[in-house]
């Protein structure tokens, strides 16, 4: 309750000074007593460095450290003198236990190339792990508190290198938080990380599944998708393949390999599935 009265104070006061217009300053500006750096700050046990102040026995904090480290994005537009915090949809809670960092963790649109489905989570440590103690105990539920069954166990390379698979895929444009408690995960050289995880993320709101009519194999080459406002590029895969997630709706131009292969259209909150025929 105390970090949201700060928050809320510090936001007030980012919005009020932004509201200034030089014409006006001599009029409104005058002079204060503050104590610099009165607090420390810390955010999920984590410090920010960062200059703040005490003001009437209130605390001036700064927005975008706290805010980016919750998760959020902000954003400063200097026609309408506005601020704006948004959800940072990458953002994950980094843990550590003083010997291993969680460098990553996302959902995973598809899994081996030639299909597509929200099956898996990764958590990326800076370290290889080997196995993971009690699958029972790893607890990943969506926004309405229902219970995904899963199994976890080690990656396939370093970048991948923790995976927690579910027994049914999870769904698009919904809210999920993952949990593993502490002394769960074995390390490859034995350790035992030692801090409970708890990620939030949230899936793709749609994703595109594409399939190629084409005699030729394009395996690697270019596919961009496009409008009048936006462009989107990604790589054929698999047997002519391509996949997209996180696309505006709407209908788009596609081209692959430079080669127009007419249009397609992208609906929100679903898997689209289209097949392409080069014009």
């Amino acid at each position: 309750m105390k970090f949201k009265k700060i928050m809320f104070s510090f936001i007030i006061c980012v919005v009020l000074i932004l509201n200034i217009k030089p014409a006006f300053a001599s009029s409104i500006l005058q002079k204060i007593e503050v104590l610099i750096n009165g607090i420390s700050i810390y955010v999920n046990n984590e410090q920010i460095v960062s200059d703040n102040f005490i003001y009437n026995r209130t605390s001036y904090v700064p927005l975008k450290a706290i805010a980016e480290m919750n998760g959020m994005k902000v954003n400063w537009n200097g026609e309408q003198k506005r601020v704006d915090l948004t959800s940072d949809e990458t953002f994950y809670m980094k843990k550590t236990d003083g010997k291993y960092n969680i460098i990553g963790g996302y959902p995973r649109s598809f899994t081996d190339g030639t299909y597509l489905k929200w099956d898996y989570i990764t958590v990326v440590f800076n370290a290889n792990t080997k196995k993971i103690v009690d699958n029972n105990k790893v607890v990943l539920i969506d926004y309405k508190g229902n219970r995904v069954d899963v199994r976890c166990q080690p990656g396939v390379s370093a970048h991948d290198n923790f995976l927690i698979v579910t027994k049914n895929k999870l769904e698009l444009n919904t809210y999920y938080s993952l949990y593993i408690p502490k002394d769960n995960i074995v390390m490859e050289n034995g350790d035992l990380y030692g801090e409970e995880i708890l990620i939030y993320f949230k899936t793709a709101s749609n994703a595109i599944r594409g399939k190629i009519s084409s005699s030729d194999e394009l395996f690697g080459k270019s596919v961009i998708i496009n409008d009048l406002n936006k462009e989107f590029s990604t790589n054929v895969v698999g047997k002519n393949e391509f996949y997209f997630s996180n696309i505006p709706s709407g209908k788009y131009e596609i081209t692959i390999d430079g080669r127009p292969f007419g249009n397609i259209a992208v609906e929100d909150n679903k898997i689209n599935v289209v097949k392409v025929i080069e014009k």
